[in-house]
């Protein structure tokens, strides 16, 4: 399997019956090292308010986007976007005042803003 490009072996793994396409990418990427991001809810949500694709962005559409970009550690990039989704962009209560990104965020949570005009 290493010897294949990314698409021959996706392809191969696709065809084992009951195989999401995520849990594919999680075996290319951190089972055989090949560059695969894999994309779960949890990343999703990070990536949807970072507006980096637009609200409506699939799980496959944001793989697809980010396994396209060349000379980057998709492995890296993929546990960066979890941890940030786990500490600090939780789907309830996002902890916006410190998250690094900020900044670039399209969708920082409206109680921020309140507490930022507040000060």
């Amino acid at each position: 399997m290493k010897n294949l490009s990314v698409n021959e072996a996706y392809e191969i793994l696709s065809k084992i019956q009951k195989i999401p396409s995520k849990e594919i990418r999680y075996i290319l990427a951190f089972g055989i090292g090949m560059p695969a991001f894999p994309t779960d809810q949890h990343v999703k949500r990070t990536i949807r308010r970072l507006g980096v694709l637009g609200n409506s962005a699939t799980e496959e559409q944001i793989s697809k986007y980010f396994e396209s970009l060349k000379d980057i550690d998709h492995r890296k990039l993929y546990v960066a976007f979890r941890k940030l989704a786990d500490k600090i962009c939780m789907a309830r209560k996002p902890k916006c005042l410190i998250c690094p990104v900020s900044s670039y965020c399209h969708s920082v949570s409206p109680s921020v803003e309140y507490i930022k005009v507040r000060k």
